[in-house]
């Protein structure tokens, strides 16, 4: 076997094919505005349920604050330590629904 001038051909020796994909800038481009806009909504529930969280305002402000906070927490390690702490506080609140309803 011959080598192209100016290639490397150990895939053709190892009898090996390689495909390359074309760059495709949909690819590169998506997952910055998905993650920008999930850490938007985080702190948008968060600031939302610390209003809310106030007194003599009605409203379920602390769960709205661990909703944030379980957004935040796909993007950062101190959001997650943070909810599973205050999911340690409250055992039978954050308890998962058995099956079946």
């Amino acid at each position: 076997m011959h080598a192209l001038p100016g290639r490397d051909n150990m895939a053709g020796r190892l009898g090996t094919l390689t495909v390359v994909r074309p760059h495709s800038k949909n690819r590169a481009v998506l997952p910055h505005p998905a993650r920008a806009s999930r850490i938007a909504l985080g702190i948008a529930l968060l600031i939302i349920g610390g209003i809310l969280a106030l007194p003599l305002v009605p409203g379920p402000g602390v769960l709205v604050m661990f909703g944030g906070l379980t957004v935040l927490s796909s993007e950062f390690a101190w959001a997650r330590r943070l909810r599973e702490r205050l999911r340690g506080l409250f055992p039978h609140h954050t308890k998962r629904a058995p099956d079946g309803g």
